[in-house]
């Protein structure tokens, strides 16, 4: 002892010296029980952190499956209050407003061109084109409209 503190190395001196190397067989038993016990210590912390980890496994995965839920009810609201749609109604809606659209300014000629023909004055012209544009788009709109109303009622 220094100052009340076990100095280590004279210690372990002093085990050696007082050992006796005859005995061999019990030095065996005594590290054959210790690894033993070592062995079961393991398995016991072993067999725990499986157990931890299973128990984290599933509420992270319980966390995740309430997560999910929560956004399928979310999604759900938002339909029914019609803020948020189907993707493949969105498309449909986006092909027939360009089929409306389409259709409108392909008949500008056909409704426009026997006026034209006899019009000299580029102003009258420029007019009527911009009507006939404006009556196109307006009734593409229309069409539109009427169709998400349709789709969203």
């Amino acid at each position: 002892m220094v100052d009340d503190k076990v100095d280590v190395e004279p210690s372990i001196a002093l085990i050696e010296q007082n050992r006796d190397h005859n005995r061999d067989d019990v030095v065996e038993r005594w590290d054959a029980h210790r690894a033993t016990q070592n062995s079961e210590a393991a398995k016991i912390v072993s067999q725990d952190e499986k157990t931890a980890n299973a128990a984290i496994a599933f509420n992270l995965y319980r966390a995740r499956k309430m997560k999910a839920d929560a956004q399928s009810a979310e999604l759900d609201y938002k339909k029914a209050e019609g803020s948020v749609m189907e993707t493949v109604e969105v498309r449909a809606i986006a092909a027939n407003a360009g089929a409306i659209l389409r259709t409108q300014l392909e008949r500008i000629p056909d409704q426009i061109a026997p006026e034209l023909s006899v019009e000299h004055n580029e102003e009258r012209i420029h007019a009527l084109l911009a009507d006939h544009i404006e009556h196109a788009l307006s009734a593409a709109s229309r069409a539109i409209n009427s169709k998400i109303e349709e789709v969203t009622a």
